[in-house]
């Protein structure tokens, strides 16, 4: 489920990170930005070539932890190398 979707969802300090989204920024800077603070309370995001970010969510298991990228069952997901790294920060997981 995108919590983008259902902002009455969201929790507060989540939507205090939202809300501190500048669009008038470099959209992929505020994109790592708000990524990295989102991670930090445990949820994450995704953002696509025109820098909208979507399918915010709960961090998972094999998301990393560094990046939010979800590497998938085992770490092995859309690239994710099967050492374990993460192709997004080259954080090792494994």
């Amino acid at each position: 489920m995108d919590l983008f979707e259902y902002p009455e969802l969201i929790p507060d300090v989540i939507s205090d990170i939202i809300e501190s989204y500048n669009e008038d920024a470099d959209l992929y800077a505020e994109n790592k930005r708000m990524l990295k603070e989102m991670n930090q309370h445990g949820y994450t995001f995704e953002y696509g070539l025109d820098g909208v970010p979507y399918d915010l969510r709960k961090m998972s298991e094999n998301d990393c932890d560094d990046c939010g990228y979800d590497m998938g069952e085992g770490y092995v997901n859309c690239g994710a190398s099967e050492d374990g790294v993460c192709p997004e920060c080259g954080t090792e997981k494994i």
